[in-house]
C-alpha cells in the first residue's frame, strides 16, 4: 500500500505534506491505483470519499458516518444546535479540523488537512491521520 501527493511525495501517517488546489491524493493498493482530487468532483466507482459531516452532500448515513468515525478513536463529536449539524473533529497542531476519508479496496483512508502559514504563503498541509480495515457489507459506494 503507498499513499502520495501527486504520485511522488510518499505521505507517512501524522506527517504534513503541503497540498495545493490542483494536486490529488494517489492511493494504491495492490493493483489499484487511484488519484483522489480534493478540490474536484472524482467520477470513479473504485472509491468514495467524503467529510465526516452530517447532512453531507453525498448523502452518506449518520450511522455510516458513525460507524467509520468510531474507528479512529481520536475524534470528538460534535453537534451544532442551531443546525442540527454533526460533526467529527479533532486537533493537530493546535487546530481543529474536520478529517475526510477515502474508502476503497476495503479500506477507509482517513485524511485531515492543516492551514498554511499565510506568512510564507497560503499554503495548506494533508496529513494522514490513520488506514483501518473496512467491512464494505451494508455500504453502498455509489453515494
Amino acid at each position: 500500500m503507498e499513499i502520495s501527493v501527486n504520485g511522488k511525495s510518499v505521505l507517512e501517517l501524522n506527517q504534513p505534506q503541503p497540498f495545493h488546489r490542483e494536486d490529488f491524493v494517489c492511493i494504491k493498493v495492490d493493483e489499484t491505483v487511484e488519484h483522489i482530487y480534493i478540490y474536484k468532483e472524482n467520477k470513479s466507482e473504485k472509491f468514495v470519499a467524503f467529510g465526516l459531516t452530517y447532512p453531507n452532500i453525498k448523502g452518506v448515513p449518520l450511522r455510516t458516518i458513525d460507524s467509520i468515525a468510531n474507528k479512529l478513536r481520536l475524534l470528538k463529536r460534535d453537534v451544532y444546535a442551531e443546525t442540527g449539524y454533526i460533526s467529527y473533529r479533532m486537533e493537530i497542531a493546535n487546530e481543529m479540523t474536520t478529517p475526510f476519508v477515502v474508502i476503497m479496496c476495503k479500506y477507509v483512508f482517513y485524511f485531515g488537512f492543516l492551514l498554511g502559514d499565510n506568512s510564507r504563503g497560503p499554503e495548506t498541509m494533508i496529513v494522514l491521520l490513520g488506514v483501518r480495515k473496512f467491512r464494505t457489507s451494508g455500504f453502498k459506494p455509489d453515494y
